[in-house]
């Protein structure tokens, strides 16, 4: 029997697990509003070493029982609110999938402020204060005789309002670079025109900086006071923007209702008639309304007027979880939507996956880095595993936090592909003249279980031609991965034979590598034998190797028990028993060849067949004996092993 083999490759699936959700045990809960609850690393009571693991040894070491107790406090109440988090009902902690930063948004901060310009001849340059990349620049200048400001490119007119004769202007601009040119405040008529320049950090990069901007408001009565405003964002920055006219004081001093720690920034000119501007600052954790801003200048001025705005800080991105497309066996596109960008572009963004609908277990996260707008988004270079379950969540992230889509519907990835099994050849162990074990390994099923798997054996190291033969198990498939082995070969002894193993699927077969040859043992013995009726006994021999009478320790004898003198012929049989052995005059495959000798084995005679008698002696008298040695040299090989029967038969002639 000879078995075609077809050669089959195996795919290979690699995992792309990015991050494992063990890391953190926490539950990914869509988080109300854009700001989350709780933070991942808020609680991480290991990290900040409210629980030290050296916590649990040292807390032990007090020799007396009120050391303990203290060494031990902090232990026992972290474990007491551990446990009481865990079952009371409050948020889980954390609500972002590993590897998703929650980002705690800060309110914006003051920079720094320019000295203040002034002219009587029109126009004048502001030197800016330090920036950076989109910090928001804020101007307000005011100008006798209801003045016209004409800005530079680039900057925008939030407000402008006149108090008697002089107009006062709130201008911004969103800084593109850390080098913005210095303004020129060009304006019609010759009067007294002042500016100054403040700028901050922190505001959202898109859109207008700030969420609400008070009415003007102005007078000539000190203090000065501002109307003040209704903060819409939390962490948002209040600013007041104050400038005086015909100041002769010093120094200003701000104060506010709600919040009432303003950072003032005074500056006065001396150039014309005097100005001053106060500005300052104060960030309010929560909404609602900040009361009125007031600014004592110090000193009499003619009059004076302002604004109080908001500076918007960026909300976390809102986020939306397409479902997936394109999905394979291995591959899927996840997508998602960043629908509104919180007023700050998103620097991360990416998508959460996981096997659980919650997104907690065996969840991995993709990250993507940049500078991110509103739009669709997607990942495919995520490997899944074939025939499961997945979930995905879109996020994207900005200074102002993490915005979650929804946990997307389950897609189920395509049914694994099948292939044919992996198989390795062992060395044959166990090896004897006529058996041996042959081994062999499934190493992968290829994606369905072998229903057959066995071995190719023959003498050829290719494994060709007619002395190649297959066994083949059936027993107990479909069969997994795992080692199986062959015991039920009858083979040849001293001989040298090569295996391999093979396993097949749906796909096809899967071939081990060729082994390396094993030879089986030295032939087996035979027995051989001549009893005192005739038959005789050779003992164990091996495959081309003699035997004699002489060896055994005794020798045959023939009487002549006629009344004449006779001559004695001698003839052998083919052997009996199995499968025949052959006389024949010289020794080969299954042939054997018999010798006899009448002078104590010092000279041997051959017995050519089995049909032909040859004369042991012409004459032998009357009651008359001849001793005969007979010697036998098996077979150079043979198929067959068992114990021999051979017929000697002395035949007495009349000479």
């Amino acid at each position: 029997m000879k078995l075609v083999f077809v050669r089959a490759s195996i795919l290979s699936v690699r995992f792309g697990p990015l991050a494992q959700l063990v890391e953190r045990v926490i539950r990914i809960d869509e988080v109300s509003g854009s700001t989350p609850l709780w933070s991942t690393t808020s609680l991480n009571i290991f990290h900040f070493g409210l629980l030290n693991p050296y916590d649990s040894i040292l807390c032990m070491r007090g020799r007396k029982v009120s050391k303990i107790l203290i060494k031990c406090s902090r232990l026992v109440f972290i474990f007491l609110l551990a446990f009481g988090w865990v079952y009371s009902g409050w948020p889980q902690i954390g609500n972002f999938p590993p590897g998703i930063e929650e980002v705690q948004a800060a309110a914006p901060t003051f920079v720094a402020a320019s000295a203040i310009g002034n002219s009587t001849a029109g126009t004048f340059t502001v030197t800016l204060p330090t920036h950076a990349t989109d910090d928001i620049l804020l101007s307000i200048s005011w100008y006798r005789a209801s003045a016209t400001v004409l800005l530079p490119t680039g900057w925008t007119e939030a407000a402008t309002a006149l108090r008697d004769t002089t107009r006062y202007y709130l201008h911004w601009k969103r800084a593109t670079s850390a080098s913005e040119t210095n303004p020129v405040f060009d304006y019609t008529g010759a009067n007294d025109g002042f500016g100054l320049i403040v700028s901050y950090r922190g505001v959202i990069n898109t859109g207008n900086p700030y969420d609400v901007l008070g009415a003007f408001a102005s007078g000539t009565a000190e203090p000065a006071t501002l109307t003040g405003i209704t903060t819409l964002t939390a962490n948002s920055l209040v600013v007041a923007l104050i400038g005086g006219e015909d100041n002769t004081g010093t120094g200003m001093t701000m104060t506010a209702t709600d919040p009432a720690a303003f950072i003032e920034h005074y500056a006065e000119s001396a150039t014309g008639t005097d100005g001053a501007v106060a500005i300052g600052e104060a960030s309010r954790a929560t909404t609602g309304a900040t009361g009125n801003v007031s600014s004592a200048f110090g000193a009499t001025v003619v009059g004076w007027g302002g604004w109080v705005l908001a500076l918007q800080q960026p909300a976390a991105p809102t986020v939306t979880t397409q479902a997936a497309s394109s999905v394979t066996a291995t591959t899927a596109t996840l997508n998602g939507n960043v629908t509104a960008t919180g007023g700050e572009n998103a620097t991360d963004r990416g998508f959460a996956w996981g096997t659980s609908a919650t997104m907690v277990g065996d969840t991995a996260t993709t990250t993507e880095s940049g500078s991110f707008a509103t739009g669709a988004f997607t990942n495919t270079t995520i490997t899944f595993v074939c025939n499961t379950t997945y979930y995905s969540r879109a996020y994207a992230t900005n200074s102002g936090g993490t915005g979650l889509g929804a946990i997307s519907a389950s897609f189920t990835t395509s049914a694994c592909p099948v292939s044919a099994p992996t198989v390795t050849t062992q060395a044959a162990s166990a090896i004897t003249a006529t058996t041996a074990t042959l081994n062999g390994n499934i190493t992968a099923t290829g994606g369905a279980g072998p229903t057959v798997r066995g071995f190719a054996w023959g003498t050829v190291a290719s494994l060709s031609g007619g002395d190649t033969a297959t066994t083949t198990d059936t027993v107990g498939q479909p069969f997994g991965t795992g080692a199986f082995t062959n015991t039920s070969l009858t083979l040849v002894c001293n001989t040298t034979y090569y295996s391999r193993a093979y396993a097949t699927n749906s796909a096809g077969d899967g071939l081990g590598a060729i082994s390396a040859s094993f030879t089986t043992s030295a032939c087996p013995i035979y027995s051989i034998s001549i009893t005192s009726s005739g038959v005789i006994t050779y003992g164990y021999v091996a495959l081309s190797t003699a035997s004699s009478t002489v060896n055994n320790g005794y020798t045959q004898t023939a009487q002549n028990d006629g009344n004449t003198a006779e001559k004695l012929n001698v003839k052998s049989s083919d052997a009996t028993v199995g499968t025949g052995w052959t006389l024949a005059s010289t020794i080969g495959a299954n042939q054997f060849t018999h010798e006899f000798s009448t002078t104590t084995g010092s000279v041997w005679t051959f017995m050519p067949d089995s049909a032909t008698y040859v004369t042991a002696t012409p004459s032998v008298a009357q009651s008359g004996t001849v001793s005969f040695d007979f010697r036998l040299t098996v077979p150079s090989s043979s198929t067959d092993y068992q114990q021999k029967s051979i017929t000697i038969t002395v035949q007495a002639v009349a000479p």
